[in-house]
């Protein structure tokens, strides 16, 4: 990842229903399933930096996703490089995209007129959707990596895990 600025989409899976409270916006019941956070990242350090921030248990709370951050670990970041914000564009895709159940209104959004940045899928998201839609709009094409892909050690470790929710999808019988 780049310390280029640019625009990412979170993927975070909860396992276990809770409840979390999130700043003024108050209390939200999780559901397991998954969350795609929407952000963008103009400043020093760009899309690297900002997700390091996300991806790091030491940080103080300042946006609604650091309070989800903590429940629901970071699997993957859909991202793509440029000065372009099109975090609200792709707040938009995500709301239309196949599977999205639920959206927690407000949730990262207080600063403008999105009616969330935080979307619920029961099922993994499809990549292949997001970025056809993406590309069909005329952005930048949108790359991926999952979380512990970050750090360059683990790319076998990334690998496997891609491949074990591919065999996942196509073998839902327990090995």
């Amino acid at each position: 990842m780049k310390k280029e600025s640019g625009t990412y989409v979170l993927v975070l899976q909860v396992t276990h229903t809770a409840k979390i409270q999130v700043g003024a916006l108050g209390e939200f019941s999780l559901k397991p399933g998954f969350y795609l956070y929407v952000g963008s990242a103009h400043g020093p350090g760009g899309v690297a930096a900002r997700v390091k921030r996300h991806l790091s248990g030491e940080k103080k709370t300042h946006w609604h996703i650091d309070y989800l951050t903590p429940h629901a670990p970071i699997i993957e970041v859909w991202y793509a490089y440029g000065e372009r914000k099109l975090e609200h564009t792709w707040a938009s895709i995500l709301e239309k995209m196949t599977g999205n159940r639920n959206n927690l209104k407000g949730f990262g959004s207080s600063d403008c007129s999105c009616k969330t940045h935080l979307f619920f899928f029961g099922t993994r998201p499809s990549l292949q959707e997001f970025q056809k839609t993406t590309q069909n709009d005329g952005f930048l094409q949108v790359q991926h990596t999952c979380s512990i892909f970050l750090h360059p050690t683990n790319h076998i470790f990334c690998q496997l895990i891609r491949f074990l929710n591919l065999w996942l999808i196509h073998h839902p019988t327990p090995i």
